[in-house]
């Protein structure tokens, strides 16, 4: 769809870096088409599920409307 982006969440248990998110994207980039790369990885604890155990797509959708928020409130405040 137009104007929207592929983020990928990640599970992790131990500590988050640049380089593996930097190894993520080259791993999909040599596996996927070019518009199917992630532009980010989204580190978290766990992902989200209901009752059944299927992720909460709705939820981290939400989480991603929050965090393009904050960051266009912070990119507003940089500006002016």
């Amino acid at each position: 769809i137009y104007g929207e982006q592929v983020v990928a969440y990640v599970a992790v248990q131990g500590a988050w870096s640049e380089e593996m998110a930097q190894e993520l994207r080259q791993y999909a980039a040599r596996r996927l088409s070019p518009q199917k790369v992630p532009v980010d990885f989204i580190a978290l604890d766990a992902l989200p599920r209901n009752q059944m155990g299927k992720v909460e797509r709705r939820l981290l959708r939400m989480r991603e409307q929050a965090r393009a928020a904050a960051c266009k409130v912070e990119h507003a405040v940089l500006v002016s």
